[in-house]
């Protein structure tokens, strides 16, 4: 918690922080346990995290690195911990269990420290004009509440795991229900928080849901059937509300985003326009260090002639990818479209060859890519407070390929057996 919400008491984040580094160096020296594990994604965390200390030892804003910086330290150790901890069936899925009320926990402190006073889409006024903002409440939290984006952002970190265990727990009956209607819940908030990115991302999500486990069941089952004809739905239907939005405007909302569409008006282009310019820019002269860690939100206003107030916080570069580069260079960003990719690849690995782990692989998958079409537009800093869910679904994915691998081997030992008593 001290790492979490490093501001309450700064002694104790900064001890624990050095603790945590004491223990890993002295399990390192003594070799009881590689300083990182040896996982698919070795090389990348170790080049992630060598950027991120260059990131933090050049930031020239103390204050803004400390909070990203213990959130991502905490990130990286959950991944570390995940890693060595997850290796059967069930710590998976006591892991699953927790990842699940991590990520709505932080979605109900969300929800009750929000600013629900920005308003885009009509139809949804009246619903959220009901909810009571207990911003004040946090004192972390920003100034106005938390903005309805980031929470937005945060529930694709695992909204998609939920279906996705629907035939895990087709036998329980009870369990099967309460997921369903959590899973109702959580897209209902989605919904709520009105954000655009956020829907894009759910949007591409269930598209691939669907198209998953429509592709992977037997072939000639009536439930095969059934689910390509959802995702088959599901794609037309995505396809015609983006016609409502964009058709045959697309240039014109670009140059002139403020006419209204089926989702609000989408005035924010301009303000992204103006962002990731200055952002690009930002990471041209700054590409092996980034701005430090965190920092991007001061630094633009001070180095850069950007048209936005300085008054306004712009908080982070309004595109994931972006975002990690400006925070830790572009060996840093090297190293996290490397963990996208590695942990895409175990994902499909286990899909191909484990129909127990079938699910898990699914929904792993398709929160790894909705949350980064939301990226696209918007972004969650890796040491963001939501940040902790990108960490722990790595450490789930890592966690489950080693399941899956320790299955292969047992399966050829028990074959190598049966080989020895019968050579015919």
């Amino acid at each position: 918690p001290f790492l979490l919400f490093p501001e309450t008491a700064r002694p104790i984040t900064t001890i624990t922080a050095i603790t945590f580094a004491t223990i890993w160096l002295i399990q390192a020296v003594l070799k009881i346990r590689p300083l990182f594990p040896p996982t698919p994604i070795r090389t990348a965390s170790i080049i992630l995290s060598i950027q991120a200390g260059l990131a933090i030892v050049v930031s020239a804003d103390r204050d803004l690195t400390f909070a990203k910086a213990t959130g991502l330290l905490l990130g990286v150790a959950l991944l570390r911990f995940l890693s060595y901890f997850i290796d059967n069936r069930k710590t998976l899925s006591i892991v699953i269990i927790l990842f699940l009320l991590m990520g709505l926990g932080l979605t109900s402190v969300g929800v009750l420290t929000a600013d629900w006073s920005r308003q885009k889409i009509d139809l949804l006024q009246a619903i959220i004009q009901q909810i009571p903002s207990f911003s004040s409440w946090l004192s972390s939290a920003p100034t106005g509440g938390t903005h309805t984006n980031q929470i937005g952002g945060a529930i694709l970190f695992y909204i998609f795991l939920l279906p996705a265990l629907f035939p895990v727990l087709r036998q329980r009956r009870w369990l099967l229900s309460a997921v369903i209607l959590l899973s109702i819940l959580v897209s209902s908030l989605l919904i709520l928080t009105q954000s655009r990115s956020g829907y894009a991302g759910f949007a591409g999500g269930f598209g691939l849901l669907m198209i998953l486990f429509s592709c992977l069941m037997p072939v000639g089952t009536p439930r095969r059937v059934m689910r390509w004809a959802t995702a088959a739905l599901t794609v037309l239907t995505f396809t015609f509300l983006l016609w409502l939005v964009i058709t045959g405007r697309l240039a014109e909302i670009w140059t002139d985003p403020s006419v209204d569409t089926a989702v609000g008006s989408l005035g924010t282009i301009k303000f992204r326009q103006e962002v990731w310019e200055w952002g690009l820019i930002a990471a041209g002269d700054f590409i092996f260090t980034g701005t430090g860690l965190g920092t991007f939100r001061e630094v633009v206003h001070r180095l850069y002639p950007i048209a936005i107030p300085v008054t306004y916080d712009i908080a982070h570069a309004h595109n994931q990818f972006l975002q990690v580069q400006l925070d830790l260079g572009i060996f840093g960003l090297i190293a996290y479209i490397a963990m996208i990719m590695l942990a895409l690849r175990m994902c499909w690995q286990v899909m191909r060859e484990s129909a127990e782990l079938l699910p898990y692989a699914i929904g792993f998958t398709c929160c790894i890519i909705s949350f980064h079409i939301y990226g696209m537009t918007d972004a969650i800093a890796l040491g963001a407070k939501p940040g902790i869910l990108w960490w722990m679904l790595l450490g789930l994915v890592v966690g489950m390929y080693r399941i899956h691998i320790n299955d292969l081997l047992a399966k050829h030992h028990n074959q190598d057996e049966i080989d020895e008593r019968d050579p015919n």
